[in-house]
């Protein structure tokens, strides 16, 4: 019988999810994250098989003609998927099982694990998240300025999850998300009325 312990994380480009994963994975051997695969090419000190399975856009094809990929989605002109087996298998066999994915994906992965736990990550406003994805290095000035056209649009999917946190200090924001974890704390659920109320505070700050 699989194990129900699914949990997924969401966010806008720029929020510093990837961040986090990164710290969490460094102290908690018991939660597994799938890697993903992409048809993006690497950034500087990404490793293939460690960060993501980067792969051509004909071998990306190859695994959604063989339904290996359990969500496939374009992400700012690039394929990013999940595996359908590397989910099963870490069900199976490890105490709980992370997913780092879009907000397409995350909606697919409800359906198909109902079970599934979602988790979104709001940046503490639209000018914060800005200046991060133009201070961050990695993104070309083509692809910085579709990041921040889709910035909103990204921001109020927080809507369509379990719970939603605002990344304000990646290292409380952790915390934030292992309290959810391990416990399924209730303080960060969607409906809470004073996480709406945040969440809503965070999408109304204006680009400047």
């Amino acid at each position: 019988m699989l194990s129900e312990n699914l949990f997924v994380i969401s966010a806008p480009s720029g929020t510093g999810k990837t961040t986090i994963i990164k710290k969490l994975t460094k102290i908690r051997k018991d939660i597994f994250i799938p890697i993903s695969y992409t048809t993006r090419n690497p950034r500087p000190g990404e490793i293939d098989k460690k960060d993501y399975n980067f792969l051509t856009h004909g071998a990306f094809q190859e695994m959604i003609r063989d339904e290996a990929l359990v969500e496939h989605a374009e992400v700012y002109g690039n394929f990013y998927g999940t595996s359908y087996e590397a989910i099963i298998n870490g069900l199976n066999n490890e105490p709980k099982v992370l997913l780092e994915i879009d907000c397409q994906g995350a909606k697919i992965i409800k359906r198909k694990f109902e079970f599934a736990k979602l988790i979104f990550i709001m940046p503490p406003s639209l000018n914060e998240l800005n200046q991060r994805i133009m201070h961050r290095g990695q993104d070309s000035c083509q692809s910085i300025e579709i990041r921040q056209s889709q910035a909103k649009s990204e921001m109020a999917q927080w809507k369509n999850f379990d719970y939603a946190l605002i990344n304000k200090d990646s290292d409380q924001c952790l915390e934030e998300v292992l309290s959810i974890i391990d416990d399924l704390n209730q303080d960060h659920v969607t409906s809470n009325p004073s996480v709406m109320a945040k969440m809503e505070d965070a999408i109304k700050t204006k680009l400047y």
